[in-house]
């Protein structure tokens, strides 16, 4: 559950004041003069700086399908970058950051405040936004917000226009939590996941029961998917919307826990295991315009689970082949990849 550790990570630490001082090993492509789009690969990613249990300034990059054309977008010892996403039609991109969730153009010029890092309802108050997806039509987000206090570990799904108007919370359940990780591609709904809940079985033992959620774009959740004992989260479409891939976590591994990326149907049928390396956390990110490979997130014996340093993959989902992508590779860097542009 990388994603999750990282995202309490964040809220309840200073990271924008934690610039990492080892740089010798780390290199970072100049932010001008800034490239036309054509220029720009289609890869999205983070990275920062590690060392002496310090943690530089996550940044974001882009770079083509193969790791080379790596450029520098957005982020500084002012401007952490966690997440980001592209828009559906390439022309935008989403970021979230301590300060907010931010909109910046496919080069990352244009930058502008769309949802503040806090807000306040009649009944609760809530901490940052956290990652932003986009609707079909690029002209809203959805996101996560924590309740406050965050002791609570509560979160809640809203919305917003891309203009920084017309900001919802859509869930309101301080006694559990509700994600959005993707927007349909009809634009009728938003799919995530619950954490927190359990069942106890008939020897009073507690079981995690993290699931897929189907919500409307009223909170309401009107369908569910997962198996009891199973935790399962982290959902995204296929760019055709006919697919959905996930995390599954069982028992097992060098850690005690194996976590799975598996792809099914959108109809919940066909859950295939993917990812067969050697692994103990995995992430899906995003499929391929074309739907024939998808990218992940993935760390483990062979891939520095101990020192956490990320890794970068591409797997063709027809003959298997898995490529490694990872930019900045060595043991002062992390990284995650964000988002595949479709267009």
């Amino acid at each position: 559950m990388k994603k999750l550790l990282f995202i309490c990570v964040f809220l309840l630490l200073p990271l924008a004041s934690c610039e990492n001082p080892y740089t010798s090993n780390f290199y970072e492509p100049p932010l001008s003069p800034r490239p036309p789009r054509k220029l720009i690969g289609p890869i999205l990613f983070t990275s920062q700086r590690i060392g002496n249990g310090r943690w530089g300034t996550r940044r974001l990059y882009t770079m083509n399908e193969d790791g080379s054309n790596v450029r520098q977008l957005a982020g500084d010892s002012t401007f952490p970058v966690y997440v980001a996403q592209w828009s559906p039609d390439g022309n935008k991109i989403a970021l979230s950051s301590s300060a907010g969730v931010y909109i910046t153009n496919a080069d990352g010029t244009g930058k502008y405040l769309c949802a503040k890092p806090g807000f306040q309802n009649a009944d609760f108050s809530f901490t940052e936004a956290y990652g932003a997806v986009w609707s079909p039509d690029s002209k809203h987000l959805a996101y996560t917000r924590m309740f406050l206090p965050e002791f609570f570990g509560a979160w809640a799904i809203f919305t917003i226009d891309v203009d920084g108007s017309n900001e919802r919370c859509l869930t309101h359940t301080p006694d559990s939590s509700a994600f959005v990780t993707d927007w349909s591609r009809d634009g009728s709904s938003l799919l995530g996941w619950e954490f927190g809940s359990a069942v106890i079985d008939s020897t009073q033992l507690a079981y995690p029961y993290d699931k897929i959620v189907w919500f409307d774009l009223q909170g309401h959740p009107f369908r569910k998917w997962g198996e009891i004992r199973e935790t399962i989260y982290e959902p995204i479409y296929s760019t055709s919307g006919r697919k959905i891939a996930f995390i599954s976590s069982k028992p097992g591994g060098a850690n005690g826990i194996y976590q799975g990326v598996y792809v099914m149907n959108v109809d919940g049928s066909g859950d295939t295991l993917v990812s067969r390396q050697p692994h103990t956390d995995n992430e899906p990110v995003s499929f391929s315009p074309d739907d024939t490979k998808l990218l992940y997130n993935a760390s483990g014996p062979a891939y520095g689970w101990g020192g956490l340093y990320g890794t970068i993959l591409i797997l063709d989902l027809h003959s298997g082949e898995v490529s490694d992508i990872t930019p900045f590779k060595g043991d002062s860097v992390y990284s995650e990849a964000a988002g595949w542009r479709r267009r």
